[in-house]
């Protein structure tokens, strides 16, 4: 069986005018933003019940913990439209980081 992780930057339409009247679905789980009660912050659960206001784009070139909840708590996007010519550096310099991260925790594990 084959495994792949996937990162998706997800967003709810439901303030979308087409979509203002109906009522979140009964399964939605989503966060309020306290700034903004009645929008609600869409996460795997929107994917996994097939919401029919979930929408998502890729999120290439991101760095990014994920915590338990499966979301990004903390990232940062690489704008490679700006800077294509450093898209293979960021990559070389995100993947050194991962791995020094993880050696370094295992050292502290190991101890």
């Amino acid at each position: 069986m084959g495994i792949n992780h996937v990162l998706l930057e997800l967003w709810c339409l439901k303030k979308i005018d087409e979509h203002a009247h109906k009522p979140y679905p009964p399964f939605c789980t989503g966060a309020a933003d306290p700034d903004y009660p009645d929008d609600r912050e869409p996460n795997f659960n929107c994917l996994r019940c097939k919401c029919p206001f979930v929408d998502f784009t890729t999120c290439e070139d991101t760095f990014c913990y994920i915590n338990e909840n499966s979301e990004m708590e903390h990232g940062i996007l690489f704008d490679y439209e700006s800077y294509p010519d450093k898209v293979g550096r960021w990559k070389q310099m995100s993947v050194e980081a991962v791995d020094r991260t993880y050696d370094e925790l295992m050292k502290d594990v190991k101890e």
